[in-house]
């Protein structure tokens, strides 16, 4: 991790924060700010840590071995090299009780992402996210439930043509 953050602040490009490049572990000064705006952030299968996109970004670019940028920066695990491998990671993270993982598995059972696409699989990691409090997972939740409600709506449609016919 010191030579993560040594690498990064080696980039004119980047600045880190006295936190972070104090070399206090596992950058507990970020952490706040993690759980604040989630969105600026990306989220590890592996270790389901985080870190800021353009600590990211940093990495990618910096003088670390091509072995050291596929791997992750915190607990140094390969990058999954499929989406099916992905949720695989995910899975037990949402056996945890994890509401990221719930929302994000959610999410690859709403796109189709590395399983086979399922609204109601999706519909039920979005509710069980939302229940613990994940507000973006209420949004999830509202969405799957429109595209079921439209799709019912669509293959009622259908069976009525089909019967007129």
């Amino acid at each position: 991790m010191k030579r993560i953050i040594k690498e990064l602040k080696n980039n004119s490009n980047i600045s880190i924060s006295a936190a972070a490049a104090s070399g206090r572990g596992r950058m507990s000064g970020l952490h706040e700010v993690v759980q604040k705006d989630p969105i600026k952030f990306i989220r590890f299968t592996c270790c389901g840590k985080r870190i800021h996109f353009w600590c990211n970004d940093g990495i990618k670019v910096s003088s670390l071995s091509h072995e050291q940028k596929r791997s992750c920066p915190l607990c140094c695990t390969k990058y999954p090299k499929s989406h099916k491998e992905t949720t695989k990671r995910l899975r037990p993270w949402v056996e945890k009780g994890k509401l990221w993982a719930q929302s994000m598995l959610g999410q690859k059972y709403y796109h189709g992402i590395g399983v086979d696409q399922s609204y109601q699989q999706a519909k039920e990691l979005f509710e069980l996210a939302a229940s613990q409090g994940k507000s973006t997972s209420h949004v999830h939740m509202q969405m799957v439930k429109v595209w079921i409600k439209v799709m019912r709506e669509q293959q009622n449609i259908m069976r009525q043509h089909s019967k007129a016919g």
